[in-house]
């Protein structure tokens, strides 16, 4: 009997169907369309990172500059400062060594390892969907493994950062759960390393654990049973979360001195500093993400009956968003595990809605075969005009010539940071250079960019307006003890500045300037730099020759 794609009977679960993947030669040209269509939307992911060989954003470049020194010897909080857990720097030693070993720029070597990550994550499901044996299982996974590669190809801002790397560990591990709770044949060695790839991925950050949680209740009420529970990825994925807190009893002394005694105590007092209003949280140019969600939500209550997969997604992307909203904070990147859940959602409620379609679109070869299609000529429309748009940015706009930083190549002109171009118009290769921001930008990507040494243990200074919010909250009980801190703090910036000498030192003029010049900085420690540039919300100070 030929395969049809789509069963007839509309209220059948689709999960439910167990008629082997192998079965019926007609489900497999339209199998091999689908998987075209993935393959396209990745060739246009990487096509546009290879055009962009500089193009690195700062939160991710601070991590990979952070591995880079963290290879180089350098204890992390000790010798380079930040304020999150320290897995977010290992994960970035492998880009580091493909740069270093394959002579690629460092921007362009993490951008291709994390779609080496993407396209991991996607292979372990669908070797997990086909050995399940379930036609039905298979089409389901399909449909979300092609929403999972469109949302991928399009990020950009946020492309690398820990949610975002969370949400491509995690995937694989939601479709082997997926069949788990379905009762489909696993492979134990490719369960065991789904597991091992989502506990990396919710070790990055507490509250992922909340996020991975919400699909497994779901499961559970659907399921009647916590059996499913205890199954080899999970207690992989256990495993892994476990080994990872267990190697802070193996690091040195002196770093966990800092970043607990020191570090944590400060963010968790000024963690305020960060936050702003609901409202504006919501309405900002991300509110798409949530009218998404709110759009898929809507459709997983329709069609929560013809598959498992649908409300257990939902669950991760609705507690996604409340974790959003009680953090209170409006970066852009706290909302990619929305987004991802809600795109991923998008293509399988498409295709489950084609369930209703009438039933010449749905047997025989042709209807399959059609729909396919569609999806391969959506997805190839959409691919050509980013890809032409690439192409028109490389003939008509300014390009930058790499040699000019020690590589080979070109790139857009727009990728390099402006304040790249000022550090080497006005520094040499062997020089240090100091940002003193209250952000990760301008530091990050200019220091990657323009491959010059830091000139201080701190990388950023997002640390002094925090500090400095502490103390003036009068309800602190331990102003003073803040007030201690932040000196100490200047004390090393003063004792870096002072050991390093950098040629060239970048002073934010909001949040930082003004807290300097209230505790006489300038004339203390920086009395051999002179002013000479005041762009935008920064002003250059240059060591003067022979000083």
């Amino acid at each position: 009997m030929q395969t049809a794609l789509i069963e007839d009977s509309r209220s059948q679960d689709l999960d439910r169907i167990e008629e082997t993947t192998t079965g019926g030669g007609g489900a497999t040209a339209p199998l091999l369309i689908v998987l075209a269509a993935i393959a396209v939307l990745v060739g246009s992911g990487i096509f546009f990172w290879l055009n962009h060989p500089m193009l690195i954003y700062p939160d991710q470049a601070l991590y990979v500059h952070m591995a880079k020194l963290l290879l180089q010897g350098k204890v992390p909080y000790v010798d380079m400062f930040d304020n999150n857990p320290p897995l977010a720097i290992y994960l970035q030693v492998v880009p580091v060594w493909l740069a270093q070993g394959l002579k690629w720029t460092e921007p362009l070597a993490f951008s291709l390892y994390i779609w080496a990550l993407i396209i991991i994550s996607c292979t372990a499901g669908g070797i997990a969907l086909w050995r399940a044996d379930c036609r039905g299982s298979l089409l389901v996974g399909l449909a979300a493994l092609v929403g999972f590669v469109y949302f991928n190809q399009h990020q950009v801002l946020d492309f690398g950062q820990r949610e975002h790397i969370f949400t491509i560990l995690y995937l694989p591990f939601f479709i082997v759960r997926y069949l788990r709770w379905q009762d489909k044949r696993l492979d134990l060695p490719l369960a065991i390393l789904v597991g091992a790839m989502a506990g990396l991925g919710i070790s990055l950050k507490h509250y992922f654990l909340l996020v991975a949680l919400a699909p497994e209740i779901v499961w559970a009420i659907e399921k009647r049973d916590v059996r499913p529970l205890f199954r080899a990825e999970t207690l992989s994925l256990g495993l892994v979360i476990f080994l990872y807190l267990l190697h802070f009893l193996f690091l040195p002394r002196q770093e966990l001195e800092m970043f607990f005694g020191v570090i944590v105590p400060i963010y968790k007092a000024g963690y305020s500093y960060y936050t702003t209003s609901l409202s504006y949280n919501l309405n900002t140019f991300w509110r798409g993400d949530f009218y998404l969600m709110a759009l898929t939500s809507l459709g997983a209550l329709i069609l929560a009956r013809q598959s498992s997969f649908v409300m257990p997604l939902q669950a991760f992307s609705l507690m996604s968003a409340l974790i959003f909203v009680l953090a209170g904070q409006v970066w852009s990147y706290h909302v990619t595990p929305v987004r991802m859940a809600s795109e991923v959602a998008i293509f399988v409620q498409t295709f489950l809605f084609c369930r209703y379609l009438p039933a010449a679109l749905k047997r025989g070869k042709a209807g399959p075969i059609a729909l396919a299609l569609a999806l391969l000529a959506f997805v190839s429309w959409q691919t050509y005009l980013r890809c032409r748009d690439i192409l028109v940015e490389r003939e008509r706009g300014e390009m930058f010539f790499l040699p000019t930083l020690g590589y080979d190549g070109e790139c857009p002109s727009s990728d390099i940071n402006p304040y790249t171009q000022i550090v080497i118009d006005r520094t040499s290769k062997d020089d240090s250079i100091l940002f003193i921001s209250s952000s990760m930008g301008p530091s990050y990507p200019v220091y990657l960019q323009s491959r010059r040494r830091p000139a201080s243990r701190f990388l950023h200074a997002m640390v002094l307006p925090l500090l400095a919010s502490i103390i003036d909250d009068p309800n602190e009980p331990d102003r003073a003890v803040y007030k201690e801190r932040l000196k100490q703090f200047l004390d090393w910036y003063a004792e870096d500045i002072a050991t390093n000498k950098p040629k060239l030192i970048i002073v934010q003029n909001n949040f930082i300037h003004g807290l300097l010049s209230q505790r006489n900085f300038f004339k203390k420690y920086m009395s051999d730099y002179k002013l000479v540039l005041t762009p935008d919300e920064y002003k250059v100070y240059l060591r003067e020759p022979g000083r």
